[in-house]
């Protein structure tokens, strides 16, 4: 037996897609739609509804749980519709294009059944979560064959992206899995919750925990309410510009090398706004500047930090109060922090080739570097916490300056090699200097920066 969580997702979806092409002499026009929606239902279950905590191996708090809990959201339309056109002048190849992009999810009425610590419960319908209708994201390609010999080709492209979703944004705001942590001693408790009540019984001291050994609640609605965040009716839909250059030389027969250059930036990022808490409701208190030596390191020293921490300084932190702790996790509001960005500058030299029979082999050597300066934030003076879009780390950045914040950001600086070798199904044969978007108009593309173009790269030989 386990006291895990019992997660289930079953996400279902249909897609449907359809593109019609024009072809000339120089031109090649596509047009067409794709679209996916259905339902996604995640079941939650626990046993016995909680987890017994002990501190220096003695019973201290157990954490309850509102399970039973399930959630049922649809994706009514995952749409984009777009246009695109290839248009050969003599050696240089342009594709401009256009896609507009449309998501719509619903959180559907649902029906709970009681747990070990709440009632039965019934949660109505929310529709609208998100509406994003009519993002219209543009996307420019070109390639230049400049000895006309399609051995040597300069290629360059801009394109827009927005964030794929699922149902997983409607599943953020649905009234979910709730827990919080109440009083535990392993023996009946007292009516103030703080100790035990001195009634002997057999059950005392056994290391389970019993409805009469456990403390109540803090609040009176627990688990009875619509999850306790929201997402702001003007919140954007999460966006990426991608630019990128890059040479290609065919070296032999099946053999090329390329050089390029991957510039992104992310706008539209979003951060969480705790309602009930204002930088009033905090603390402050002193603290030296954490060394940024250690023997663990090349030279002794976190060369990242040099000349952008101050060993001298003295830091400022900020405690919340404690009596607006039970209301942190309260009234949580997602709101677009419009001057929050990450910003991303890559070079990729790869090798590829191909072998007889289909055989394709890729070498890649990747240095890229990422800036995220997150400096919004209007209830933590000690700065806001977010994901960084690149690392996928936890990142803090102190508000007391924003403007020093971001100007002295020091980004995250990285080299990599990499190879890679597939087998392709199908042998195709076509022009070396053929301009290929960054992504075709026709996908949604990508708004997750990733580290290598290798991936990439193969998805194109294979396909």
């Amino acid at each position: 037996m386990s006291n895990g969580a019992d997660h289930r997702v079953e996400d279902t979806r249909r897609v449907a897609t359809a593109s019609m092409s024009y072809v000339t002499g120089s031109h090649n026009i596509k047009v067409g739609f794709q679209d996916s929606f259905g339902p996604v239902h995640v079941f939650d279950d626990r046993q016995a509804d909680l987890v017994e905590n002990y501190t220096n191996g003695r019973p201290s708090t157990v954490t309850v749980y509102t399970t039973p809990g399930n959630t049922f959201d649809h994706v009514n339309f995952d749409l984009g519709y777009y246009m695109q056109d290839i248009w050969t002048i003599k050696r240089l190849t342009v594709s401009p294009g256009v896609r507009v992009d449309n998501f719509n999810s619903t959180i559907q009425a649902t029906a709970v059944p009681a747990g070990r610590f709440v009632p039965a419960r019934y949660f109505p319908e929310r529709k609208n979560v998100p509406n994003w209708i009519g993002y219209v994201n543009p996307r420019l390609s070109a390639a230049y064959d400049v000895f006309g010999t399609g051995r040597t080709a300069v290629k360059a492209a801009v394109s827009r992206y927005v964030q794929p979703l699922t149902g997983s944004f409607a599943d953020t705001y649905a009234p979910g899995l709730q827990s919080e942590s109440r009083a535990w001693f392993d023996c009946p408790i007292n009516a103030a919750g703080t100790g035990c009540s001195g009634v002997a019984l057999a059950t005392n001291g056994d290391n389970i925990a019993q409805d009469n050994e456990i403390g109540p609640s803090s609040t009176t609605n627990f688990g009875l309410t619509a999850a306790d965040r929201n997402f702001d009716p003007k919140l954007k839909w999460l966006s990426n510009w991608e630019t990128m250059a890059s040479v290609s030389q065919q070296l032999f027969s099946r053999v090329s090398v390329s050089v390029g250059y991957y510039h992104r930036t992310f706008q539209n990022i979003s951060i969480t706004d705790r309602t009930n808490i204002t930088r009033a409701d905090y603390t402050s208190f002193s603290l030296p500047m954490p060394a940024i030596t250690s023997p663990s390191l090349a030279g002794g020293v976190d060369a990242t930090l040099t000349g952008v921490l101050d060993p001298a300084e003295v830091l400022t932190i900020y405690n919340l109060n404690a009596a607006k702790k039970s209301v942190y996790g309260a009234g949580l509001l997602d709101i677009t922090a419009p001057a929050d960005r990450s910003i991303y500058n890559g070079v990729d030299v790869a090798m590829q080739g191909r072998l007889k029979g289909g055989t394709s082999v890729i070498a890649s050597w990747t240095t890229e570097k990422n800036v995220s300066p997150f400096c919004t934030s209007n209830d933590d003076p000690n700065g806001p916490t977010i994901i960084d879009l690149y690392t996928g780390a936890l990142s803090r950045t102190a508000v007391a300056s924003a403007t020093r914040a971001s100007s002295r950001c020091p980004g995250r600086t990285s080299s990599s090699w990499r190879a890679a070798t597939l087998w392709d199904l199908v042998w195709t044969r076509e022009p070396f200097c053929r301009a290929i978007p960054a992504a075709p108009v026709s996908s949604r593309g990508r708004c997750r920066q990733t580290s290598s173009r290798a991936d990439a790269r193969m998805r194109k030989l294979s396909s």
